[in-house]
């Protein structure tokens, strides 16, 4: 009878931590980040001109010729990309496709021309993270283009033309401000504008 109350005493006592540990309440996920602060339209454009254009000039003289030269019709606007951004929070769009693309050839059979087929992801992807700072919106930008060029001939692969830029602007609200440009005879350049 002696020898049994330290057995069951032992038992009680190694029990209990496993008791008091299915007891503990489960971890739950931590709710989703809510919304403290204003949001913004952020406008991406990538525009192209044939128009040689002076890398001597400040942002705003640039972006000055560029407006002009969007009225005169030497601009071509590559694309536009719009997306929402939340106070502090990192927003990204990304757009793309796969291309089938030559390259290169191999004979066959007489007289017949194989060719040798790549599929490549082309797109846009666009990162930015917004945040107010005395009145302006404090902007981290990334912005990454690949495109196919024109094709030489129907059995060589096209050029890739690539646009990259990773930059820290601070822009008005309905400001309009370069982001990045390359002057040259096909000169490329980054507008960026934004919108409550």
């Amino acid at each position: 009878m002696f020898r049994l109350a330290p057995c069951v005493a032992l038992c009680c006592w190694l029990a209990s931590p496993v008791a008091a540990q299915d007891a503990a309440p489960t971890p739950q996920t931590p709710p989703p980040p809510r919304a403290t602060g204003p949001s913004w339209i952020v406008q991406v454009t990538e525009l192209r001109t044939s128009v040689p254009l002076d890398p001597k000039k400040d942002a705003d003289g640039l972006q000055a010729e560029l407006e002009q030269l969007k009225k005169d019709g030497k601009v071509e606007m590559i694309e536009t990309i719009r997306l929402s951004a939340l106070e502090g929070l990192q927003a990204m769009a990304q757009f793309g496709r796969q291309a089938a693309v030559t390259t290169g050839t191999a004979q066959g059979m007489p007289g017949r021309t194989v060719r040798n087929i790549q599929m490549m992801q082309v797109g846009t992807m666009v990162r930015v993270t917004a945040a107010q700072q005395e009145g302006k919106v404090l902007l981290e930008l990334s912005y990454e283009a690949s495109r196919l060029g024109e094709p030489r001939n129907e059995d060589t692969p096209p050029d890739i033309i690539s646009v990259t830029c990773n930059t820290t602007l601070a822009v008005s609200p309905g400001q309009t401000v370069l982001a990045g440009g390359m002057s040259s005879n096909q000169s490329t350049f980054l507008l960026v504008s934004i919108e409550p």
